[in-house]
């Protein structure tokens, strides 16, 4: 009675003892399970992120760029406007300054014809000379002038284009540079994502192998242990005597 007893005991130990690992196994699973999900779903998560974050901000550059081009439109116009402002505001100074000669040019021609009726021929005829001079000299600084003023402005013109042009070189070196960079972020971004599915991958199927493993050893353990109990259960009734017991754990 007290064999059969110490062996009842021995058989609900063992017993116990593998429900026990039984169900830290099935816990390790699941919580091996759990991890996995929760990884994925984070790194889904995480995409997502990355996704609409690009989204929003490829939206705000193109954004930015539409109104840097119309601040751009309106600063052209803007210096068009001035520079045609300008250059009317010199051609009616311009015009002026040859109404004002026309008219200095009239009354010429009636102190010319005032003096020479005067009998004092030869201080007129200086005076005539002398305003005659006067007169000749003030249309040659016009025409001058205006010289001066045409060339400033194809200068200035001819610099506003190799300004713009240099501007649109740089802003087309920027744009492929910055297409450059994005195909070279999109590429790596691709290769990080591959990799981290096959990771994922090997990660799964490791896990799934171990735990394929670990229970299948832990039934082969109490299949033994049942075997074993089986066997000295066998020995008691046969009248052997039952050797020591050597227990697994």
């Amino acid at each position: 009675m007290v064999e059969a007893e110490a062996l009842r005991k021995r058989k609900q130990a063992a017993l116990r003892i593998a429900a026990w690992a039984a169900r830290i196994l099935r816990r390790r699973a699941a919580r091996r399970k759990l991890e996995n999900d929760s990884a994925n779903t984070i790194a889904r998560a995480f995409r997502t992120y990355k996704l609409q974050r690009t989204y929003f901000l490829r939206r705000r550059q193109r954004a930015l760029s539409l109104q840097r081009n119309a601040d751009l439109a309106r600063m052209r116009a803007y210096e068009e406007f001035k520079s045609r402002r300008r250059a009317a505001a010199l051609q009616i100074l311009f015009w002026y300054q040859e109404i004002k000669c026309r008219a200095l040019l009239k009354k010429l021609d009636s102190v010319n014809h005032m003096i020479r009726s005067r009998p004092d021929r030869d201080a007129n005829a200086r005076r005539i000379q002398h305003f005659w001079t006067v007169a000749r000299e003030r249309l040659r600084f016009l025409e001058l002038h205006k010289t001066q003023v045409e060339k400033r402005q194809r200068t200035i013109q001819q610099e506003r284009i190799r300004r713009a042009a240099v501007k649109i070189q740089g802003q087309f070196r920027c744009y492929q540079r910055r297409n450059e960079l994005a195909m070279r972020r999109d590429a790596l971004h691709a290769d990080r994502t591959l990799a981290a599915i096959v990771i994922q991958k090997h990660v799964r199927r490791w896990l799934a192998k171990n735990t394929f493993w670990q229970e299948k050893i832990s039934k082969l353990s109490m299949f033994r242990e049942l075997q074993r109990l089986r066997q000295k259960e066998r020995v008691r009734i046969s009248g052997a005597p039952i050797a020591a017991p050597k227990h697994a754990w």
